[in-house]
Parts: structure tokens; C-alpha cells; sequence
């Protein structure tokens, strides 16, 4: 994958354009990423859609065309996690607004599903055999939280998902909606803007505060995944765990405050702080469920 990135970004440069990847899941876009950084006149900008988005697409090509697509923002190193509404997603420079409309569309599907209760699962199964999308140029399928009030406020027809995906994915689902658990459904099409506003972000993870006597890769997935130490220098050595997206065998890798760990099968947390403390070093994470 990070081949066939590369070859378009230079392509797409050589011709003064810009051209998009496949929605990247976070470790592909990581390597992608760090793939395009030591490319000669090569740029590369990301948008999703969504803030906090786990899929995100990027848009390559000549670094000048790329210059003019980015948000007009003074700073750019702080990371605001939106889904291209300036500043930076997953420290890559974020698609503006204006422009990220040209590059990811988010449809609003809408229908009655008042007696049935359909998981983000039943959306995307829906989306890609219904209209024989491939899972690559889809992003983020989320589930849109019941109308708060009455339950009789929750009966009717009302958005019950947003489709985050290319716009030639997004005309073939304003003309055939899918049919969802046997629910058909309406779909709009949403401005970028009011899609940033309209699509919720994923939920908060779990808070842990954890000590350990060294913030060595082993030490800190033992303490947050609930592992023994053995069984997770056993992970790391089978290749399950990646820091900062990226697979590492070394055990005695340091972790640092900001640094995203995943453990295959467990979930991943992210180090938000990290201090010195009497009993070695104390952390603050943020842990998520299974990937």
C-alpha cells in the first residue's frame, strides 16, 4: 500500500496535481506518511470528515498545489484531531473546508428504526454489498445517538447514520440508499462544514493513572492491557504491538507522553502524561477497546 502511495504522490507531483489514497486505517497512515516526508517537491495533507476520525484519507501531489488546499491558520503544530477543519490530523497538515468537500463526502442516511437497533457493523455491511463498495474508499460509518426525550420522540423516520467516503461512493448512495435490517433509507448528502458539526466524535476512553518502574514498551502494555510482563515481551516479540502505529519488536523501546500504543486483539491507549515518580514513573492513559 505505502508502494502504491508513494508512486501516486510522485505522479500526481510531476503533473503540478493532486490525487487521493485510499481511506488508511492509522498504522497504514503512519507509514505512508513517514514514506512521503523525504520526498523532493512531494506534499501531503489529510482529511476524514469526522473529528477524531480513525480512518483518513490523504491528498498528494506538488507541494505548492498541497500548500493551497491547507486551512489558513497562523500555527499548525498544535494537533486539533478535526476531521479538515484546519490545524493538524494525526500530525499531518489538515485539507481546509472549503477545499476537503472535493476530496471526502459524508452522506446522512435517515429511516425508521424505532424497532430495530442497527450497529455500525449492519451500516457498513449494507453500504459496501448493496452498492459493491469496496471497504478502501469508505472512511469512518458512524452511528448517530438516539434523539434525546420521550420515547415517543424516537419513533419515526431520522439520521440514523453518517457514511464518511469518496464522492463517487457518495452519488452511487444518493441514488440506490441501502436497505439496512430490512429498513430502507433516505440519504442527504451534507456540507463539509455542517458535516464536522453534525458527526459525532468517537466516545472518551478510559482514564488509568499507572506506576511503573521503568516506562519500557513491556512494562507499560503489562500494566495497561492487564498482561504479565512475560506475556507481554511474548506480543511485542510476535509482532501485536506498535508504537506510534508502527510495529516494534523492542521491548526496552522508551514510552513517552503523546506516544499511541496497540496491542492486536486488546485496543490501544494513548500516554497523555507522564512524570517521575518515587515508586520509578507515573502515567496517565487513555485506553479504547479492541481494534
Amino acid at each position: 500500500a505505502t508502494g502504491r502511495v508513494v508512486e501516486r504522490a510522485e505522479r500526481a507531483a510531476s503533473a503540478w496535481d493532486a490525487a487521493t489514497t485510499d481511506f488508511l486505517p492509522p498504522p497504514e497512515l503512519a507509514a505512508c506518511a513517514a514514506a512521503l516526508a523525504p520526498l523532493a517537491d512531494v506534499g501531503a495533507a489529510a482529511v476524514a470528515g469526522r473529528a477524531g476520525a480513525e480512518r483518513v484519507r490523504l491528498v498528494v501531489g506538488h507541494e505548492d498545489v498541497i500548500a493551497g488546499l491547507l486551512a489558513e491558520v497562523e500555527d499548525l503544530e498544535e494537533d486539533v484531531e478535526g476531521g479538515g477543519g484546519g490545524g493538524r490530523l494525526r500530525g499531518i497538515p489538515a485539507v481546509s473546508p472549503e477545499s476537503a468537500g472535493d476530496f471526502v463526502s459524508v452522506v446522512a442516511l435517515s429511516g425508521n428504526f424505532s424497532f430495530v437497533e442497527a450497529t455500525q457493523r449492519h451500516f457498513l455491511g449494507a453500504v459496501l454489498k448493496g452498492g459493491g463498495v469496496e471497504r478502501r474508499f469508505v472512511g469512518d460509518v458512524v452511528v448517530a445517538p438516539p434523539p434525546e426525550g420521550k420515547s415517543s420522540a424516537r419513533r419515526g423516520s431520522r439520521v440514523a447514520c453518517f457514511v464518511v467516503c469518496d464522492p463517487v461512493v457518495a452519488e452511487s448512495l444518493l441514488a440506490a440508499p441501502p436497505t439496512v435490517l430490512g429498513v430502507p433509507t433516505a440519504a442527504e448528502l451534507l456540507p463539509y462544514a455542517d458535516a464536522l458539526e453534525a458527526v459525532p466524535p468517537p466516545p472518551p476512553g478510559e482514564k488509568l493513572n499507572v506506576s511503573v518502574a521503568q516506562a519500557r514498551l513491556d512494562s507499560v502494555v503489562s500494566a495497561v492491557f492487564r498482561l504479565s510482563r512475560s506475556a507481554a515481551a511474548d506480543a511485542i516479540k510476535r509482532g501485536e504491538v506498535s508504537l506510534n502505529w508502527v510495529p516494534t519488536a523492542r521491548a526496552a523501546a522508551a514510552v513517552r507522553a503523546g506516544d499511541v500504543l496497540s496491542v492486536r486483539g486488546k485496543g490501544r491507549a494513548q500516554v497523555l502524561t507522564s512524570r517521575d515518580s518515587r515508586k520509578g514513573v507515573a502515567l496517565t492513559i487513555e485506553r479504547r477497546g479492541a481494534l
